[in-house]
């Protein structure tokens, strides 16, 4: 049908396009504010905005005011026109200062901006420190004081260079009896990559279990979870022969890993999503396990909540981010975990420490046996 010359402007049908982009770019900021509700807390991109809420809300603050400013622009220049017609622009900045306002409660709850209470450890308690060195950066010397002060029964190392482990062992045991340390098996056969751009054939595995001579002898056993990262799940002796403790917890399994992170072209998202599943599975499959290291999960992935009958001892806790050490650790992702078996231990309390040469912090966590 011809329009009449002088008539308005047909513009309904024209219109419909915009608003479904629109509604389109509103509803995938809305699904980055609970992911793992929607079943994409482990697919791209989601996987990595949940990590960083702080950057998500951010880019969606900031997005909010860039589109409400030129929502306002437009708003101007139409003022004098005769029909008004609602604003897909000013629309979208609505929904984007929501999701941001979203992140920053999630961020509150999670005790952002609360101030860490130090755990006090007694006799018969399990004090667990995971940190990840990244690749050896920080002083032996300062990762020994750090274990000193927070009364360490049990280090666990991520991209820590075996020489390095063995050094803070022997000066944890200096004037005493030696620590235990464990190591994973470096030359093992590289993984085939996803794509031309992996950086898996040059990963070496690098992960150590530190173990005070309190707890008892311990040695590998059992097959090792299949992490790029590398793994190192240890038994006390006695576990090994007909002898078992009567509690799980007198001597309780003990476990470092460290998966690949979430980074698509350079480790693939398939490796880290098995990666992750089989790291978490360690703790309910051994009665009492104590399992820690760099997990490159947050507690927003699906991963993180099939633990079975094990906690994850910094849920709940305050400003308990570990990664990255630049920023303020109530905005950072909780990303290092200490997972422990909830049947034989109970959560005392966590910490987060800040060390020099690494862009991880390190998690304390400590245990009392119930």
């Amino acid at each position: 049908m011809r329009r009449h010359r002088g008539s308005p402007p047909v513009r309904g049908g024209r219109r419909w396009p915009g608003w479904t982009v629109a509604g389109v770019v509103a509803a995938l900021a809305v699904s980055t504010v609970h992911p793992l509700w929607l079943g994409l807390s482990e697919r791209t991109p989601w996987a990595q905005l949940v990590q960083l809420r702080v950057l998500s809300g951010g880019l969606a603050l900031a997005s909010a005011v860039v589109l409400a400013a030129v929502a306002t622009v437009r708003c101007e220049r139409r003022r004098g026109a005769t029909r008004r017609t609602p604003s897909r622009t000013g629309a979208v900045s609505l929904v984007l200062l929501l999701v941001a306002a979203a992140h920053g409660g999630v961020l509150l709850s999670r005790g952002a901006l609360a101030e860490q209470v130090d755990p006090v450890a007694r006799a018969g308690d399990l004090t667990m420190l995971a940190l990840n060195v990244e690749q050896g950066g920080p002083a032996t010397d300062d990762v020994v004081a750090l274990a000193r002060r927070s009364g360490a029964d049990v280090l666990a190392l991520s991209e820590v260079p075996t020489d390095q482990g063995r050094e803070v062992g022997r000066r944890l045991g200096d004037g005493g009896e030696p620590w235990t340390v464990l190591c994973a098996p470096t030359g093992a056969p590289a993984p085939p990559p996803p794509n031309r751009y992996s950086l898996l054939p040059y990963v070496e595995p690098a992960a150590c279990l530190v173990i005070a001579p309190g707890l008892g002898p311990y040695e590998v056993a059992g097959p090792q979870p299949d992490l790029l990262g590398g793994a190192v799940l240890a038994l006390p002796v006695a576990v090994a022969g007909a002898d078992a403790p009567s509690s799980p917890s007198a001597r309780p399994p003990l476990a470092v890993v460290h998966t690949t992170p979430p980074v698509p072209l350079v480790f693939g998202m398939e490796r880290w999503r098995r990666e992750v599943a089989d790291a978490v599975a360690v703790c309910p499959g051994l009665d009492g396990a104590v399992v820690g290291g760099d997990v490159n999960a947050s507690p927003d992935a699906a991963g993180l909540h099939r633990l079975g009958l094990c906690v994850d001892t910094a849920a709940g806790a305050p400003a308990a981010g570990t990664w990255p050490s630049s920023l303020p650790s109530g905005a950072g992702a909780r990303i290092d975990h200490v997972l422990a078996d909830g049947r034989a231990w109970s959560v005392v309390g966590t910490r987060v420490d800040l060390v020099e040469g690494t862009d991880h912090r390190a998690l304390t966590s400590v245990l009392r046996p119930r």
